[in-house]
C-alpha cells in the first residue's frame, strides 16, 4: 500500500502480517528504532530496503519515488 506521496506504508505492511515493529526489525536485521523512523517517512538505505522488499515480498524500489 502506498501513501498519498508514492512512499510505501510500511507500517500498513507491517500491521497486516500482524507483525510488531521489533518482529519486522529482527528479520530485517536493523534496530525497532528505525523501523519507526522509516514508518514516520525516513526513506530507508538501499540495503534496507532490499531487506525489507523480501520481507514483504514487494519490489524493493518501491520504498523510493
Amino acid at each position: 500500500m502506498k501513501q498519498a506521496d508514492g512512499k510505501i506504508d510500511l507500517r500498513f505492511l507491517r500491521m497486516s502480517k500482524g507483525w510488531s515493529q521489533q518482529e519486522v526489525a529482527d528479520m530485517a536485521g536493523i534496530s525497532r528504532s528505525y523501523i519507526g523512523m522509516l514508518e514516520c517517512g525516513r526513506t530507508p538505505s538501499v540495503a534496507v530496503a532490499h531487506k525489507l522488499a523480501q520481507i514483504f515480498r514487494i519490489e524493493w524500489h518501491a520504498f523510493f519515488n
